[in-house]
This record gives C-alpha cells, structure tokens and sequence, in this order.
C-alpha cells in the first residue's frame, strides 16, 4: 500500500468525497450520512465519476430512501395554489420538481429513466405532453369533458379562473361570483367554453340557474319588474342595452321578445304600444280604454295613478288621490278637460248619486 489507505486515514474520502465533488469531507461522520449534502450541490454527475447509475438506484431502492429534496412540502406542488405562473411567454412552472428538472434533466433520470418529463414515469402524474404543446391552448378546451388529468396538477382556481374568470378569488366559489363579471362583461365570456361546439349553445347557464332556483342579481332589484312612479322599469332599460342576455332564459327573437308569451303575461299589450301614424307621440290608449279594448288593470300592471295624473291631471298632488282633489282644479279650470277623457255623464253619476245619498256636500 502507498497511501495507507483505511478508515482512519480517509485518504480516498478526501478526494472522491471532497475535493473530487466540490465538498469538504468530514471524517467524523459515514460518507453515507454526508453525501445527500454533496449531490445537492455538485449533482449526481459527480456520483458517476466513481460509481455506475446502477450503483446509486440498487441502494437508493434497497433502503426505500428518497433524495431529501423530495421530501419538500412543495415537491410536487407548491404550497400556494398556483402550479404556474401565467403572464409569462411561455407559462413557468413553480412546483420544485419541475423548476428541479428544467435546470438538469439528467438528475432525474438517474432513478426515473430517459424521456425527460414524458418518461414514463413522470406521465403516471402528469397524462399529458410536457410541456403542453404549442397547439394545447386550442385544444384545451375539451378538457370540460374530462378535466381528471389537469386536476392532477392544477387547481381550479389556477386551471381555468386566471384565463377565463378575471376577477375570481382564492377565497369565493366562481359560481358566487359570476353574476358581477357577466352584468360587467357579458356572457360572450361564458359561452367560449360552456357554448357547445357552435359556442352559442345557452343551455349549461340555462339548466343551472333553473336546477337553482336562481336569478341573475340584475333581477332582484326593488324596481326591476316595474317602476309605476316612472316611465321605464329596469328590465326594459337591460333590454335596450343587450336584449341578446334576455334570450337566454326567455325564447324568442330580440326584436320580437317584448310580445312573447313569457313577456305578454305581465304586459297584457303589444310593446311598444301601439301608436297613432298620424302622431309619433300619440298612443291610442283614450279610444281603446273607451271602447272596451283596453282596461284599467291591464295599464295598472305597470302604471299607477300618478303616471296618469302627470299628464291628464297636472295640477294633481302626488300620493294624494285624485278623486279628493280634483274639485279645486275643476272650480279653477272648469270641467272641460276631463271630457277629454271621460263622458259627460260620468261626472253626473258619482256626483248626483253621492247628492241623492247625502254624502256631497
């Protein structure tokens, strides 16, 4: 022997598991318990100077050991909900295997085989081309069909709501938070990936809300059916912004929905009234009331009193009723207007028969 090769002397230690693999050899302690350190910093090329690949995988797997980077709590994924960080040309993985893997692929392959991340070994996780293909972002969108392999890595939160949902949170459901972003945005949005395969199918939105029992936020506001004191309840203004929202619960052409059988039950009339060719102003509401074709209910399930009285009786005052207060303007302005609506003899009816009962002072 030259070297006076032994334990005590660590003559080959200083240098195969020193020197040789950038590392300061500590004598006090197994090589075994020191070289996890070692291979972390100088990779397992530096192993495969001495010893075959067999070599390290027959040990590794005869002790069921792992490299102690494995045993990071964001190996396979990080803590925070989010496998990859988006807004970057291309996306950039953030789990540690991955960010592990892209810096020196070969140390993987030592225990995982060939193949980089479509070994094998890694697709048992991953079931698709890593990384995704250029032409994946296209396709994707099959994955409504099937999204097992995607969740493998990534959350919902991460998988579709950072692209298709702007605005979601890590903390709400997507479907508490919707109704905002398509009262904002629209529904073209949702229709890219619940549309079916002509992206105009409305039946997903449709089965849900109605399997619910819910309606979009727009609807539940106080004047949102009907507004009397006003010439325009909400839903007519959605209407005349997008009626192409409305056909998606209620059927029907746009043009056409305002007298279809879902609109007509409340309406009772054609919309927008009809109105006379002669006056682009006029609505032939006097004549109809007066012939019968009309009624006062079918008016009052929009209007109320006082939608009348701010054209037929402008000197009214409102919420007090018209009935109490007409005489002051009748004894200012005489009775003829009101014939404008009403027959002579609708004066003489109420007022003679409370005078035969003594109730007319």
């Amino acid at each position: 022997m030259c070297h006076g090769v032994n334990d005590k002397t660590h003559f080959c230690d200083d240098c195969h598991h020193g020197t040789k693999v950038d590392w300061k050899y500590n004598k006090s302690q197994p090589w075994l318990t020191q070289h996890p350190k070692a291979v972390a910093k100088s990779g397992v090329k530096s192993c495969t100077q001495c010893h075959v690949v067999k070599f390290c995988v027959d040990c590794h797997t005869g002790r069921k050991v792992v490299p102690t980077s494995h045993k990071q709590g964001n190996w396979l994924r990080p803590k925070s909900p989010t496998v990859t960080v988006y807004g970057k040309t291309p996306a950039e993985p953030t789990a540690v295997h991955a960010t592990t893997a892209l810096k020196s692929v070969e140390q993987c392959e030592v225990c995982h085989g060939s193949g980089g991340p479509n070994a094998a070994f890694c697709k048992s996780c991953h079931k698709a081309e890593m990384p995704h293909a250029d032409e994946f972002k296209k396709n994707h969108v099959g994955a409504r069909k099937n999204s097992t392999p995607c969740r493998n890595c990534h959350t919902w939160k991460e998988l579709c709501s950072n692209c298709h949902h702007i605005g979601s949170s890590f903390t709400k459901p997507w479907i508490q938070l919707h109704g905002a972003s398509v009262n904002t945005n629209g529904t073209e949005g949702c229709l890219k990936c619940h549309g079916g395969e002509s992206g105009t199918d409305k039946s997903f939105c449709v089965k849900c809300h109605q399997a619910r029992k819910v309606v979009p936020a727009s609807h539940k506001t106080a004047k949102f059916v009907r507004d009397r004191s006003s010439k325009m309840a909400q839903h007519v203004q959605l209407y005349q912004k997008n009626g192409e929202v409305c056909t998606f619960c209620h059927t029907g052409e746009v043009a056409a929905l305002p007298n279809s059988k879902f609109c007509n039950s409340c309406h009772k009339l054609e919309m927008p009234h009809k109105i006379d060719d002669s006056n682009a102003q006029k609505f032939l509401h006097k004549d109809n009331l007066k012939s019968g074709k009309y009624t006062r209910a079918q008016c009052a399930n929009c209007h109320d009193s006082q939608f009348c009285n701010s054209c037929h009786h402008k000197e009214s005052v409102p919420n007090k009723p018209w009935i109490r207060y007409h005489p002051n303007v009748v004894k200012k302005n005489g009775a003829t207007p009101c014939f404008e609506c009403h027959q002579e003899t609708f004066c003489s009816n109420c007022h003679v028969n409370l005078a035969k009962r003594g109730l007319l002072n």
